[in-house]
């Protein structure tokens, strides 16, 4: 075989080798690219992703589509599949102090406490030093002294959030206390009044001062509401 036919079949196969590199490396990203299409709903997004993932063959990519995928399932409510992708985000080592991955993990935290997996859960919350998801959790297990211990925590750093008088009422109204719990809530309903989750514990709060009549009228609106904003995810 001639110099120059080795030559060339050399940089043929170079060029080949480049080519099919390229090809793998962005078909993932171009997966993701289609997902964002301005006409498609998260769930007509969510193959799209779903291939991104599938398609991933180096760590980089793996974690980009995997950090894009898990959102989206989040807003679908599809949180075991969320957390069968977590499970694989968990394998690939992610950088502890990289901002997208403190985001998928507070996000798929919500995850794990929606499908009851507390322990896990809290094992996030504490690893993000996520507070408001750890007083969630406790309240949830009833562990309210550590609930309350939470919650004074999130107040010594002077949030102007209204958010953890959700977890004022919701701790008062285990300990049988409706009256405050519901001077609680509505601090938080007065700037928030569709808080879904400030509307259900509402609801439970009238409940237990036997108002049936406007209980039954939170019960209509939290319905209402879940049903637009199951719409509007589509």
């Amino acid at each position: 075989m001639k110099t120059d036919t080795k030559i060339a079949i050399g940089i043929s196969s170079i060029m080949i080798f480049i080519g099919l590199f390229l090809f793998v490396w962005i078909l993932p990203f171009l997966f993701v690219w289609l997902s964002f299409g301005t006409e498609l709903s998260n769930e007509e997004s969510l193959p799209y992703l779903q291939k991104a993932v599938k398609y991933s063959i180096f760590k980089p990519q793996k974690l980009y589509t995997l950090e894009t995928i898990i959102p989206t399932l989040l807003v679908l409510d599809k949180n075991k599949e969320a957390i069968s992708y977590y499970e694989i985000y968990e394998k690939q080592h992610p950088d502890n102090d990289n901002l997208n991955t403190k985001a998928t993990k507070t996000l798929v935290t919500y995850a794990y406490i929606k499908t009851n997996n507390y322990d896990k859960a809290l094992r996030i919350a504490k690893d993000t030093n996520n507070l408001y998801q750890q007083a969630k959790i406790y309240i949830a297990t009833n562990n309210l002294d550590m609930a309350k211990k939470t919650v004074e925590e999130i107040f010594s750093t002077k949030t102007k959030s209204k958010l953890p008088y959700l977890y004022v009422a919701q701790i008062q109204l285990k300990e049988g206390y409706p009256k405050s719990a519901n001077t609680s809530i509505d601090k938080l309903l007065l700037v928030n009044p569709q808080h879904t989750e400030a509307l259900e514990t509402k609801a439970e709060i009238l409940k237990a001062l036997g108002l049936t009549d406007e209980y039954n009228k939170y019960v209509r609106k939290i319905e209402k509401l879940k049903k637009e904003r199951k719409i509007k995810r589509k």
